[in-house]
């Protein structure tokens, strides 16, 4: 059975998969079913024997394929086609009918 050790940063981890909690630095076992995804967790599970560091490295494999997939994704070109044509008028556009009423601190500098 592969062997993995606590190396989480948060320390003692309960672990409802292994019905137990594992202390910060404790090795311990686990069936070769639920070792994946203890492996694909470095930053929480180190490995500690053959068995455990071979599904690491396939772990740590696919998720660099993930992650290269997830960079590689192509987004779609920028299409103008669909834009409206811009329209010229040659009218200049109308200015404010509106006085720009001076601010309390503007008034006491003009005065």
């Amino acid at each position: 059975m592969p062997r993995f050790k606590n190396v989480s940063p948060l320390g003692d981890l309960d672990v409802p998969d292994l019905g137990q909690i594992v202390e910060a630095g404790e090795e311990f076992e686990v069936s070769e079913e639920l070792a994946p995804y203890f492996a694909a967790q470095p930053s929480n599970y180190q490995a500690v024997d053959a068995a455990a560091e071979a599904l690491a490295v396939t772990a740590a494999e696919r998720q660099a394929e993930v992650d290269a997939a997830a960079l590689a994704v192509d987004e779609p070109a920028a299409s103008t086609a669909d834009e409206p044509e811009p329209v010229e008028t040659g009218a200049e556009a109308p200015k404010s009918r509106r006085a720009v009423k001076p601010t309390a601190k503007e008034e006491e500098v003009t005065r």
